[in-house]
């Protein structure tokens, strides 16, 4: 129940708006150098920096070059939390398997 991938700017690349997320998700920059927003601080980063983004952290990107700026991403998928109450989230991964399962 996670999901890692490869994120990846070319200079000048952006997340435009403070975005968030329901789950936790871990970030590890393997190339290059941007600014990254936290909440309200716009933190330089740059390879090998580690984030660890909580729940509903607003966040965003600039990534000023001149190289590209790479980095892992990590976060759980399939946990997330009912968002009202009563309702009972389905797992997307229990959703897509056959029924004779």
């Amino acid at each position: 129940d996670m999901h890692v991938t490869i994120v990846t700017f070319e200079p000048g690349g952006v997340i435009p708006f403070a975005e968030t997320h329901v789950m936790e998700h871990g970030l590890y920059v393997l190339e290059g150098k941007a600014v990254y927003r936290l909440n309200q601080d716009w933190v330089e980063v740059e390879a090998g920096d580690y984030m660890w983004l909580r729940a509903f952290c607003p966040q965003a990107c600039y990534a000023g070059g001149p190289g590209r700026f790479r980095y892992l991403l990590y976060k759980d998928v399939n946990r997330h939390m009912a968002l009202r109450p009563g309702r009972v989230e389905t797992p997307v991964s229990h959703a897509l398997r056959p029924a004779a399962e």
